[in-house]
């Protein structure tokens, strides 16, 4: 498979983790890197120096110093990774390899490397250390290179009904609690509500699920209507903060003996005017300990 040749400094930042500073800093001090430049002098580094990036943060999780790493020749470096590479064994590995297929839009690769991996790892490993840093980072990856939206669009789509397919084979009859899981949003087929669906069946919930946007006025009718364990909402658009504040009012009126957990990514400020009942989560992983 033919990948991706050139990179920017952003991107070998967003798929390694490793800061544009620290990349900048290893290419002058130790000249691992030697990228070419632009017209308008911006670093275009290929798919070697990628490589080479991923493999020294696969050997510094072994505690190898940078300095030791650029002093080895080639050889001795390739040995090295050979060697711990097979001891290397975290959940997020696979993340760059997913990224490429991404990248190179090759849906069958990336769908065949999501069965592998889903095969490979517990449901609740999958969800919370591969599926939502993958989505955060594809998303970033949108944003910092032209890609074409109607893709990006059908990706996350196609991502999301697979999530919710994977999803039903974990469902089992023997759910004795609820959650309703709903959205602040305009999204039709929102792929990280899709994450919280797929996290809720594997603890065992049963779901109700909402894809359109819920309004105030549609959560007051709600009132009365039953009382979920856990209530689920999710923030990932801008929204005022009296609008907020109302809709934090209103989500306890309607379930005041429910659990009441707010999510997404664009609360901002509005953390700060959450009512001490109502439980706040950043990532899956602090939902998962919730739940």
């Amino acid at each position: 498979m033919e990948l991706f040749q050139t990179y920017s400094i952003g991107d070998l930042e967003l798929i390694s983790e490793v800061k544009a500073s620290t990349i900048r800093m290893w290419e002058k001090r130790y000249e691992l890197f030697s990228p070419l430049r632009s017209v308008q002098n911006e670093r275009i580094y290929s798919q070697k120096d990628l490589n080479l990036l991923l493999k020294i943060t696969v050997l510094q999780s072994f505690k190898f110093k940078i300095s030791y790493l650029s002093s080895l020749s080639e050889s001795e470096f390739e040995n090295l990774f050979e060697e711990y590479s097979l001891k290397f064994n975290s959940s997020n590995k696979y993340l760059p390899e997913f990224l490429f297929f991404f990248l190179e839009k090759d849906g069958e690769g990336f769908e065949n490397l999501f069965d592998k991996v889903y095969e490979q790892l517990f449901p609740e490993e999958f969800v919370v250390n591969v599926l939502e840093p993958l989505i955060f980072k594809i998303k970033k990856l949108t944003q910092i290179r032209n890609i074409d939206s109607i893709y990006a669009d059908y990706f996350f789509n196609k991502l999301t009904l697979k999530i919710l397919c994977l999803a039903e084979k974990e469902k089992t009859f023997r759910s004795s609690k609820e959650i309703l899981i709903f959205q602040s949003d305009s999204s039709a087929i929102p792929c990280n509500l899709a994450l919280v669906y797929f996290l809720a069946t594997v603890k065992k919930y049963k779901i109700h699920f909402y894809f359109n946007k819920l309004t105030i006025e549609s959560l007051e009718k709600m009132k009365g209507v039953f009382q979920p364990d856990v209530v689920y909402t999710e923030f990932n658009e801008n929204i005022t903060s009296a609008k907020m504040l109302k809709y934090f009012e209103v989500l306890e009126e309607a379930f005041p003996m429910s659990k009441n957990i707010i999510g997404g990514s664009r609360l901002k400020d509005g953390w700060k005017l959450l009512p001490d009942k109502i439980y706040t989560v950043k990532n899956l992983e602090s939902l998962s300990k919730i739940l």
